[in-house]
């Protein structure tokens, strides 16, 4: 079955009609989505069936349009071009996106940001505060809710029972519920966990981060065993780093 969040009609934003395909909603698809990007470039391929799936995914998460999830998509590409250019130099491939990349925002900044934005704004320039609190989707009264709870029961949280705030929904960011759910003492726990494990292997960061990045704002890690949690503990735990994974856009099999 596929859906979408809502009927398309005349509809042109893609935040209100973003496909959910077989997940239960948009948010579980561009999870799915975002780990077979960060998997894409994780797995030893052929450069031409790297880049294959890469621009698959990077339509797909685009048509999905989390807006976390693009971020967190732009952090994972920012580090592979810092990787690429330590590793190759300046190539003619850099030079292609560059220039894609430009052409694009020169002939769709207004759509792009209106896009973004819920179309609240037609430039950078119209960007306020107010805004950016807005096009937080509720997430700032969450957040104050939960923050409000977490001051009263600082130290053990709800005692691992998950947070249902007032409204019925959860906090919408993994840290924060992680906190409200299990308190500071063992919160500290599984911190001082990943750290060491981090420590040990600190290349595993290359595919953790834009997990963490999209975790600020959906709760995708630390609440049930989610396939981010096990991704995550699998490169934490069992995964040991390769040889190309700082080299992984020339890579090849």
């Amino acid at each position: 079955e596929f859906r979408f969040t809502q009927d398309v009609q005349d509809i042109e934003l893609l935040y209100f009609i973003r496909p959910m395909g077989l997940s239960e909603t948009s948010t579980i698809a561009g999870a799915k989505i975002l780990l077979a990007f960060v998997l894409t470039f994780m797995l030893d391929l052929r450069p031409r069936t790297r880049w294959l799936l890469s621009v698959l995914f990077v339509g797909a998460a685009v048509l999905n349009f989390k807006r976390s999830g693009l971020l967190a998509f732009g952090t994972f590409i920012g580090i592979l071009l810092i990787l690429d250019l330590q590793r190759n130099g300046w190539r003619f491939r850099h030079t292609f996106a560059l220039a894609i990349f430009l052409s694009t925002l020169s002939f769709y900044a207004t759509q792009i940001i209106g896009q973004f934005t819920r179309e609240t704004a037609a430039s950078l320039g119209d960007i306020s505060f107010d805004i950016i609190i807005k096009q937080l989707s509720g997430r700032a009264e969450l957040w104050n809710e939960s923050a409000d709870f977490i001051s009263s029961h600082l130290f053990f949280g709800n005692y691992s029972e998950r947070l249902i705030l007032s409204t019925g929904q959860y906090p919408h960011s993994s840290y924060i519920s992680l906190l409200a759910t299990h308190g500071l003492l063992l919160s500290l726990v599984l911190a001082a966990f990943i750290t060491k494990k981090i420590s040990s292997k600190p290349a595993a960061l290359i595919f953790l981060a834009p997990i963490l990045i999209d975790a600020t704002f959906q709760e995708n890690l630390f609440w049930y065993i989610s396939i981010f949690d096990q991704f995550a503990l699998y490169l934490l735990l069992i995964r040991q780093p390769s040889p190309y994974w700082f080299n992984p856009v020339s890579s090849q099999k």
